[in-house]
């Protein structure tokens, strides 16, 4: 969008797309927003590109630690609260917080658990960034 334009262009309802071809129509049903029902554009998004994982699952592959390590530089954290003895996850929420970082240990085991999600995640990862290897020159733009 030019700086003097002031058409406001709206994301698709669908898709989350904004359709160029179509800026004051998004699609809110498919039908509306011109574009195929066949377009990649207007599939849909969330079936393709979200999955619902549980707190569970994501504080065991230590990425609630790595996130809170970021988060604890501005005073922040995501907390989750659990039963005692280690049972199910009860609560999830943002919160402010006074300590920044966490102690040896628990970086050693966050680390750990990390490297291990990346090892039997890697590819997968890989393959769902659509790298193309055939461009690969080993420079970064």
């Amino acid at each position: 969008m030019n700086e003097g334009d002031q058409t406001k262009k709206e994301t698709c309802g669908t898709c989350g797309f904004y359709h160029e071809d179509n800026p004051k129509n998004p699609c809110s049903k498919r039908e509306s927003c011109g574009m195929s029902a066949n377009s990649p554009a207007c599939e849909d998004w969330s079936e393709r590109m979200i999955f619902s994982k549980d707190w569970e699952e994501f504080r065991k592959t230590g990425l609630l630690w790595f996130v809170n390590r970021i988060l604890h530089m501005f005073g922040w954290a995501l907390v989750v609260q659990m039963e005692k003895d280690g049972g199910p996850i009860t609560a999830a929420y943002p919160a402010r917080c006074k300590f920044r970082g966490f102690d040896a240990d628990t970086e050693g085991k966050g680390f750990e658990k990390v490297a291990r999600f990346m090892r039997d995640h890697g590819k997968e990862l890989y393959d769902e960034a659509d790298y193309d290897e055939a461009n690969d020159s080993g420079e970064s733009s």
